[in-house]
């Protein structure tokens, strides 16, 4: 079975944020699939509340509000635990405290912090499940090489 961490990219993607999405439907289609196939979703909070960022954001009067609504219920579905997501934890002080060292030299090349916090859980899950494919779902180039494949 494989492990996809999901990033704000494929998020905004799959709920269609004004200003964000550009392939919904695509991103839907590409979600069923990897639903059918039994693969496990990491949905990080961190990433949760940057797409709320972004939905607050966004321009589109009506859009948003829209976005928003449908936001809150897919939040609380993957929450609750009942939705194909599992949510992780946020990251402790430390994980944080850790993830700042390098981000100065990350930053330049449009690695930001939560990306940095996307990549430590990859790490975390490879070590986790050596034998799985691991890998980050994102539309962002710099995150698209995490994928380990046993």
């Amino acid at each position: 079975m494989t492990i996809a961490i999901v990033d704000t990219s494929i998020l905004c993607e799959l709920l269609a944020v004004p200003g964000e999405s550009q392939q919904h439907l695509a991103a839907l289609r590409m979600f069923e699939d990897r639903v059918r196939s039994d693969e496990e979703m990491l949905l990080p909070l961190p990433v949760l509340l940057e797409t709320g960022n972004h939905i607050a954001q966004a321009t589109a009067g009506d859009a948003r509000r829209r976005c928003a609504e449908t936001f809150v219920s897919f939040g609380r579905l993957a929450l609750a635990g009942n939705s194909p997501f599992r949510t992780t934890p946020f990251p402790s002080r430390e994980e944080v405290a850790s993830r700042l060292t390098g981000f100065v030299e990350d930053a330049p090349r449009g690695l930001g912090l939560v990306d940095r916090m996307l990549v430590a859980l990859w790490e975390a899950q490879r070590s986790l499940a050596p034998r799985r494919r691991v890998y980050i779902g994102s539309k962002d180039q710099h995150l698209r090489g995490f994928d380990s494949v046993p």
